[in-house]
């Protein structure tokens, strides 16, 4: 899951507009499944040299239902290289070509959304690492696994809408990606009424584990949203604080 937010951040990196040229970096862009249509968009900024005017030297594998922990969190360690990349490129075109108005609005949106990205890689790991840790028994009772598989299934939807906001700044998407962390906060609300309800028989361990596991969850919906919100800032210039991303839905 996490693999795929490394096309996002590549997109954020394009924020940072046009800076002077550095030695390619390398960098794998998992995706989160086989080759398909829905993943056109990184192929055609790879064979149009977009990646490369960003300094990067982009190798794009397809995914599938076998990835392990380990690159997962490999994937994470290639996001924290590409969000330092992002901060070093926006602070020398803030230095070197001064950016006003709309300009020092992306500027400054890019900073904060590779940061953002940058901690959604961090609960992936964490989910990954619990996953490693307990294999190959399941880290979580089987109780409990309909629901992560939902909350799943909700993180691979709003990783996507974030890579098409981050693209379009379009203001449905950032409602749909405000409602989809709605649903992921009411996933989260159930799994600790779950875990305390007085039919609980799994012990604190799997209690903790699963609680935690859900904060992750939570967690990386929340940096979606603060993601949306940014781009709405870049858009409209409407201060982060004051926009509310549900109100944006038609």
């Amino acid at each position: 899951m996490k693999k795929t937010m490394i096309g996002a951040l590549a997109l954020a990196a394009g924020l940072a507009m046009t800076a002077p040229a550095f030695a390619a970096e390398p960098l794998t862009l998992q995706l989160k499944w086989v080759t398909q249509a829905q993943f056109a968009g990184y192929y055609v900024a790879k064979s149009k040299g977009f990646y490369e005017e960003e300094g990067l030297d982009v190798t794009i594998k397809p995914g599938g239902p076998d990835i392990a922990p380990e690159q997962v969190i490999a994937g994470d360690a290639t996001v924290d290289l590409v969000a330092a990349k992002v901060e070093t490129d926006c602070f020398q075109v803030s230095a070197l070509q001064a950016p006003v108005a709309t300009d020092l609005r992306t500027i400054v949106a890019a900073l904060r959304i590779s940061a953002s990205l940058e901690r959604m890689g961090d609960p992936a790991a964490h989910v990954a690492k619990a996953a490693r840790l307990t294999a190959p028994a399941p880290a979580i009772p089987e109780i409990v696994r309909p629901t992560f598989a939902k909350m799943g299934d909700l993180a691979l939807r709003v990783v996507g809408d974030v890579e098409q906001v981050l693209a379009t700044s379009d203001a449905d998407l950032v409602a749909r990606v405000a409602r989809t962390d709605e649903e992921m906060d009411a996933l989260h609300r159930e799994l600790f009424l779950t875990v305390l309800s007085p039919e609980w028989e799994h012990g604190v361990e799997a209690a903790i584990n699963t609680t935690l596991l859900s904060r992750f969850y939570e967690r990386y919906a929340d940096h979606a949203v603060t993601i949306a919100k940014r781009m709405v800032y870049v858009a409209t210039g409407e201060p982060y604080r004051s926009v509310h991303p549900l109100a944006l839905q038609p």
